[in-house]
């Protein structure tokens, strides 16, 4: 396991567990960044977290850190390392999962991973990845949820969506083509949904289903 963490507190959570069960600190390297692309580093980073939920990092780069309003229930944010995944995967790595669930900042995280999803550079691409999927706060951190969607398309995969709320109109699980990305996060507001998981695969989501031993839905 690969993990990035840039939460000082989550940090320890995490390295107190890893001596508590010894066993599985030779499975894991932990990271204490955060991931993002060249440009959105290079427009600085800090994170916070709401009050009433402090392990949850909220990262704000460039001009949605200094957007944030001063009425919102984030507590004293904090500058954090930045890193990319293009090289903090070291080339030739099988990776079978990717999970990513940062508060609306998925485009630049994986942005700063091109050639990891795209397998050029020696990089072996993943074959799944499940990330959340909130078009409202991506675009309060200045990203297109359209965007995000297309860049896998792009690089091959096939992407479905899963939801435990309303988004999904056929069922929990539903593919969709590149042409539809520009009208999903209109069909999420519809539905009365924020958010969802999106399964992003190579192998479409039977392969996914079969080998995250799930039951089809």
């Amino acid at each position: 396991v690969i993990a990035f963490e840039p939460m000082t507190d989550n940090v320890s959570l995490m390295r107190h567990s890893l001596c508590l069960n010894p066993g599985l600190d030779a499975k894991l390297t932990l990271h204490t960044t955060a991931l993002t692309d060249a440009g959105t580093a290079s427009s600085g980073c800090s994170i916070a977290a709401p009050v009433d939920n402090v392990g949850n990092g909220i990262l704000r780069c460039g001009s949605a850190m200094r957007n944030t309003q001063a009425g919102s229930n984030l507590g004293e944010g904090s500058a954090v390392l930045m890193a990319h995944l293009d090289t903090s995967i070291p080339q030739g790595t099988s990776v079978d999962l990717v999970k990513i669930d940062v508060e609306g900042h998925e485009l630049p995280v994986v942005r700063g991973g091109s050639n990891f999803f795209a397998g050029r550079e020696g990089h072996t691409a993943p074959r799944y990845v499940v990330s959340e999927f909130a078009p409202s706060m991506m675009r309060q951190q200045g990203h297109s949820p359209q965007e995000f969607l297309l860049f896998f398309f792009d690089r091959g995969y096939t992407v479905h969506y899963c939801s435990q709320l309303k988004a999904a109109p056929s069922g929990k699980r539903r593919e969709f083509g590149a042409d539809e990305p520009a009208a999903l996060p209109g069909a999420y507001q519809a539905a009365g949904s924020q958010r969802a998981d999106v399964r992003i695969s190579r192998g479409g989501v039977e392969a996914f289903v079969k080998d995250l031993g799930e039951g089809a839905t």
